[in-house]
Order: C-alpha cells, then structure tokens, then sequence
C-alpha cells in the first residue's frame, strides 16, 4: 500500500481540521491524458496493441478489473524488450498534457488554504514525476495510488555486447492482495471511496471537493454529502454514470458540476471551494 506525504507540502495541510479537501483524480482529471497509455504510445506503440491483444485473450489476469497486473507486465516488458530506459520514461512524462488552467488553480486554492490530495489508479513514479515537472509536489499533502518502484536492470547492448546497468518500472497494487477491500463497485487494487472516508475521518473538513471522471470515482462520490461537490468531466464514464441517476436523491446526496476543459473546471473549483 503506497500513500506519499509530498515534501515540502503546503502549510494548507498543518491548518487542522474545517479546511476544504480538494481530491483529484490524476488520469484525465489533473492530467490531460491516461498517464499509463500515453507513455506506451509515445515510446513503444506496439506495446499498446499487445495491451488489447491480452486483454481479449487472458482476461482472468489482464482484464477487467486486473489494470494493474497488465500494466506491471507491460512496463516490464517496455524495459526489457524495448529497451526503454528509466531516463526515456521520465522525459516522455514531463511532457504529458495540462491545462494550463489546471495547474493555475492547484496553486491558487493551495493558497486559499484548502488541502488537497490525489487518489489514482495510476503509480506514485508516474505522478511524483509529473508533479515534479509541473513544480506542483508542494501543494498536495498526500497520494494514495499504486506503488511504482525502479528494479535495477542488466541491459546487454546487442552492438557492443556490453552490459550496462538501468531500471525498469514495475507497479505493484494499492490494496493488499492478502487484505480485499471488499467492496463490489471497484477493481482489486483499490477502492477509492475506503480511502476517502479515511481521509474525511483524519481531517474532518468542512467540505469535499472531489475531481474525476472515470468508473473508478463512482465509489467516492457515492460517500459525498449534501455540502460537498463531484466535478464530473463529461463525456466520461464517471459522467455518464452521475447523469443516468440525477433523479434518485436517495443514491447521490452531493452537487455535480460537469466540465470539458481546464478552464471550465477552474470555474468549479473555485465555487466549489468558497
């Protein structure tokens, strides 16, 4: 289980309990991209067609519900077969998409005092990087996502024959595979609404702000209250879902604002977060 307190983290963490907590989802949410397939596509394509391949084909290991195995497999394999190196991954991140509007709001509520804090599907390498070269590691307290970890690696270079040292990537789950968290809405690895009631239960904020857009924020945002709001980006899943039951109060207690782009969302958090 892989939860960071970010160094350096904003004083909006130490204001004690009555804050606003501004949870981000990380993949299409404070990114503008799935951080996972995007480093695929950009340095070795043909690893995102094997990534469809294997889930038709072993879906009882890398199918639904099993993206964390799948992709563990496969940044594996980005290091091994394709000879993707550990600096290669870093720089291809540092260039994911974001708003420009996103990254300006995460500092401008940091210095309202609100705490925030990512809740990801992802792994910490991807988001500690990309945080890093956004320079927005300060402004969130915590990360709860799959844990990243660099494995050295003896690489044989076939033109010189020589061996020369570099890590590759492998992701391990957020839950513990001998601790389910037992609950039916979300994939193995993680449920996203547990670890929300968590963090509600240690700071006791006066209101929740929750930013997401995928099946996997359905959870959480189904443990929202009255005063509390989902920003839901539409035309994703996560949108899809809140919009099929806006007419059953007794499912969704929590305000919806829906958004396509990092202005739009900035708009909402910031009347969210009054």
């Amino acid at each position: 289980m892989w939860l960071s307190r970010c160094a350096g983290a904003s004083l909006a963490a130490d204001k004690g309990e009555g804050n606003v907590l501004v949870v981000w989802d990380f993949d299409w949410s404070l990114v503008n991209e799935n951080s996972d397939t995007f480093v695929l596509r950009e340095l070795a394509p043909a690893l995102t067609d094997e990534m469809k391949q294997l889930q038709a084909e072993r879906p009882a290991i890398f199918g639904k519900g099993k993206w964390t195995a799948l992709m563990d497999h496969l940044l594996t394999k980005l290091g091994e077969e394709h000879m993707v190196s550990r600096r290669q991954i870093e720089h291809c991140l540092e260039g994911i998409p974001v708003f420009v509007e996103v990254v300006q709001v995460v500092r401008e509520l940091a210095g309202r005092g609100c705490e925030q804090r990512i809740l990801s599907d992802a792994n910490s390498v991807f988001i500690d990087e990309v945080l890093r070269a956004a320079c927005l590691q300060r402004h969130f307290s915590a990360v709860a996502t799959n844990l990243g970890e660099w494995e050295p690696y003896a690489r044989e270079d076939h033109d010189d024959h020589e061996t020369h040292n570099d890590d590759i990537l492998r992701v391990a789950p957020y839950q513990p595979r001998d601790r389910p968290h037992g609950c039916p809405r979300c994939p193995e690895n993680l449920c996203k609404g547990a670890v929300l009631d968590q963090w509600r239960a240690e700071l006791r904020p006066r209101r929740v702000v929750y930013v997401g857009d995928g099946s996997g924020d359905f959870c959480p945002c189904l443990r929202l209250r009255a005063s509390d709001t989902v920003c839901a980006r539409s035309g994703f899943p996560l949108a899809k879902k809140l919009e099929a039951m806006k007419d059953d109060a007794k499912v969704l207690d929590a305000r919806v604002a829906y958004w396509e782009d990092g202005a739009e969302l900035a708009r909402a958090l910031r009347a969210a977060a009054n």
